[in-house]
């Protein structure tokens, strides 16, 4: 194992020895490598994650035969990305949690229609998140439980350009999911992909998404050609706050501001108050966006637009909800929403 990706590893199992809630570590995705450090500790397994290991084993062992069947099916290249690619870097690709195979086609609408006429079917993935704009509907092929999403393109912040579906499949090189045919992204372009795409999401959203990262980029030179791409891509602000983000949570380094205000939850393995949630909105533009002007009235913009009512909503309902998120500062963000 390399020396850095030792360190990291090092790093997890020091989160979780913090013992944090069992939902915590399911929020952050670290609950199949709690279990499997627990296990080895002589310790008891929850019941509720010894039924995830069995389902990450099962979705491991389907993964590989899902790809073969899918790369019989569509002509062209197929970049895997994210999941099943990021999980060959853990210990057991079981240890990372898999529903989806995520592959980059140059022809998304072809390559969709071709695995229906093979006899994949589409699945209703109540589950599923929003990039239904850079994905079709997920399929599944009977009796195999992983859901393949076929990518027309990458999600992205807003604030910026996704790198086209061309350039990514113009620098693919050979996956280590250990099918032949597929192809994936050099590390220091997938890690930049994964800290933009989770950014899209939420700003520093979970600790996974961290360790993700920092295991695409183990060593200073492979750092530092991740640095070029985000520069290339116009996402060094955010690169960087991820990088200096993953640093702090997995190897000890000093706190940046956004890990001492806003995004404290991330070195705790909690889930973020509404407090920090509603900290987060006003501040991410300054840990997105460049220098500049841009920078400061995105920031202004998201600060002024949460002080005024939403379209349709009167002044007297935004108060009362103003005092509803004082009052639960202090919670979890997803306990107030539920509330609400």
């Amino acid at each position: 194992m390399h020396a850095g990706a030792a360190q990291l590893w090092a790093g997890v199992d020091a989160l979780i020895d913090r013992e944090p809630a069992p939902d915590d570590l399911v929020w952050h995705r670290l609950h199949l490598l709690a279990a499997r450090r627990w296990r080895r500790q002589g310790r008891e397994v929850p019941e509720a994650f010894a039924h995830a290991e069995h389902l990450a084993a099962i979705g491991a062992m389907a993964a590989p035969r899902v790809l073969e069947l899918v790369r019989e099916r569509v002509d062209g290249p197929l970049v895997l990305i994210k999941g099943l690619e990021v999980a060959q870097r853990y210990p057991d690709p079981a240890l990372r949690p898999l529903r989806d195979l995520d592959l980059l086609v140059a022809d998304a609408g072809a390559a969709h229609a071709r695995l229906l006429a093979a006899g994949f079917e589409v699945i209703d993935d109540d589950e599923g998140d929003d990039d239904d704009l850079h994905h079709g509907a997920g399929l599944v092929w009977p009796g195999l439980p992983v859901i393949v999403k076929v990518h027309r393109g990458v999600k992205w912040p807003a604030r910026a350009a996704a790198p086209s579906a061309g350039e990514l499949l113009a620098c693919a090189v050979p996956s280590s999911a250990g099918v032949d045919g597929i192809l994936t992204l050099p590390p220091p372009e997938h890690a930049v992909l994964l800290a933009a795409h989770a950014w899209a999401h939420q700003p520093l959203r979970r600790v996974s998404d961290l360790l993700d990262v920092a295991l695409m980029t183990p060593d200073v030179a492979a750092r530092a050609r991740a640095d070029l791409v985000a520069q290339r891509w116009d996402v060094d602000a955010l690169w960087r706050t991820t990088r200096d983000a993953a640093d702090t949570v997995l190897s000890g380094a000093p706190a940046s501001w956004a890990l001492r205000t806003w995004a404290r939850d991330l070195p705790q393995l909690r889930r973020r108050t509404t407090f920090e949630a509603q900290v987060e909105r006003w501040a991410a533009p300054l840990f997105e966006l460049p220098a500049g002007g841009p920078r400061r009235r995105a920031a202004a913009s998201a600060f002024v637009g949460d002080l005024r009512p939403r379209p349709g909503q009167s002044w007297r309902d935004k108060l009362a909800r103003t005092a509803a998120t004082a009052r639960d500062s202090r919670v979890p963000k997803h306990e107030h929403d539920a509330r609400a």
